[in-house]
């Protein structure tokens, strides 16, 4: 004779069983998802190292009109700028002259309305590798690296 023993909650403890195993998966899937997004985020760190805007200050000059100056973190060299006096965009082409990663990511830095200059923003790097100056209205400027090798001088003179 064939005696079957009865267990009263046995399919409730198998499904059980199974969500358990469900919930363990699951919560393995949300955590090997975090350490793929924190070693991405890692892998993206080199770009802020190779940040290369630092800052910019507006001065007025004791020889008349307005100084900006714009900080780099890196040395350069001007190599050219375009266009040649006056207009609403410059740009302004540049060699580092350190060794190391150029910026991948774009930087842009802003400056309000300051001693009577439209507001303007710096940004590295445009497509062509520039550094652009975007004015709000067209000026007169004349570039130079007069203060060091970490600096770009913008002179505009004074409008009558």
């Amino acid at each position: 004779m064939l005696q079957v023993q009865s267990y009263p909650n046995t399919a409730t403890c198998v499904f059980s069983n199974i969500e358990s195993k469900r919930s363990q998966a699951w919560l393995l899937c949300r955590k090997i998802a975090l350490v793929l997004m924190l070693n991405a985020g890692l892998a993206w760190m080199p770009q802020a190292a190779a940040q290369v805007l630092d800052r910019i200050e507006v001065e007025v000059s004791p020889r008349g009109g307005k100084e900006i100056i714009v900080h780099f973190l890196r040395d350069l060299a001007v190599l050219r700028v375009s266009p040649n006096g006056a207009g609403q965009t410059l740009r302004i082409y540049v060699q580092f002259l350190s060794e190391g990663d150029t910026a991948r990511m774009r930087e842009t830095l802003r400056a309000g309305p300051r001693h009577g200059l439209p507001p303007f923003e710096v940004t590295y790097p445009e497509l062509d590798g520039s550094v652009s100056v975007a004015f709000a209205a067209p000026l007169q400027f004349r570039v130079s690296q007069v203060r060091g090798s970490r600096t770009v001088s913008i002179m505009i003179p004074d409008t009558p």
